[in-house]
C-alpha cells in the first residue's frame, strides 16, 4: 500500500508575476528532475487523482489539497495560457523522509502527547 504526503495544502492561492490572482492557472506536475508527468491526488488515501494540469479556480486556488507518493515532485505552475510563472523541483511532501539522510534528522527523545 502506497504513502501519500501533502506537497500543497487546500486553500493556497496563486498570483502572476505582477500579484494579481492567477485565475484559471496551471499546476503541472512531474517527476523530479525530468518533464515526465506524475500523478497527484486529492487526498491521503490516494483515491482520487488530480487532473494534470491541475486548473486553479477564478479565485487562483487549488480545488484540492496536493498529495504525492515518495520521491518529490517537480511543480510548474504557468498562466492559463501556459505562459511560465515558476517552476520548483524536487518538493518533498510533509513528513516524506524517504529523500533525507538519517543525519538530517535530531531524536528528541520527547513523547508526543495530544491535549485537547
Amino acid at each position: 500500500m502506497a504513502t501519500y504526503f501533502r506537497v500543497i495544502e487546500p486553500g493556497r492561492q496563486f498570483f502572476d508575476a505582477n500579484g494579481a490572482v492567477l485565475a484559471g492557472g496551471l499546476i503541472n506536475t512531474y517527476d523530479p528532475g525530468t518533464t515526465t508527468p506524475k500523478t497527484c491526488y486529492q487526498d491521503n488515501a490516494g483515491a482520487s487523482s488530480h487532473a494534470n494540469p491541475i486548473v486553479l479556480d477564478a479565485a487562483g486556488r487549488l480545488p484540492a489539497a496536493v498529495w504525492t507518493t515518495t520521491g518529490g515532485v517537480k511543480l510548474v505552475v504557468t498562466t492559463a495560457a501556459a505562459g511560465a510563472i515558476f517552476t520548483e523541483d524536487d518538493v518533498e511532501g510533509v513528513n516524506d523522509v524517504s529523500a533525507n539522510s538519517a543525519s538530517e534528522w535530531t531524536a528528541s527523545g520527547l513523547t508526543p502527547t495530544r491535549t485537547g
